[in-house]
């Protein structure tokens, strides 16, 4: 008989996927959640039989009980806070964005006007004219004429 190798053999399941922007990953039919700071990033996912351990360029990102059940979604507190100050963040450089768009470079406020302002100002007419219809023309409005004609 052959010694044994001296590491242990890797148990359970891996794999390198691609964290998405909802920052779960699935593991037999459950999502463990993730550090959002990773979105975007190849993750290494090791699954054993008591744990998943998620790992972002040989770091632990992430650490959960296996959980087995099936459509179970598993999130760590502090992931979810994460994702919080980050959806404010976002809200708040949005919100930035905009006022910025609405000012001029020296500061003063831009006034945001509708097109037909404008177009009332410099005196422009969009309306359409209407075409006469060539059926209902003058010449053939009355059936004396016609009769008269021929």
């Amino acid at each position: 008989m052959t010694p044994l190798p001296p590491l242990d053999p890797p148990i359970g399941l891996t794999a390198r996927v691609r964290l998405a922007r909802d920052y779960y990953v699935r593991v037999d039919a459950n999502d463990y959640s993730v550090d959002r700071q990773v979105i975007g990033r190849f993750v290494d996912v090791a699954a054993t039989p008591g744990e998943v351990v998620i790992y972002c360029a040989g770091q632990v990102v992430a650490r959960h009980q296996r959980s087995w059940a099936r459509h179970a979604v598993i999130t760590d507190p502090a992931h979810r806070d994460t994702a919080a100050t980050m959806r404010r963040a976002l809200a708040h450089d949005r919100s930035a964005r905009r006022a910025a768009e609405r000012r001029h470079l020296d500061g003063h406020p831009v006034t945001l006007r509708a097109l037909p302002d404008y177009d009332a100002l410099f005196g422009v007419d969009f309306t359409p004219t209407p075409i006469p219809d060539p059926s209902s023309d003058s010449s053939r409005d009355s059936p004396a004429e016609e009769v008269s004609s021929s």
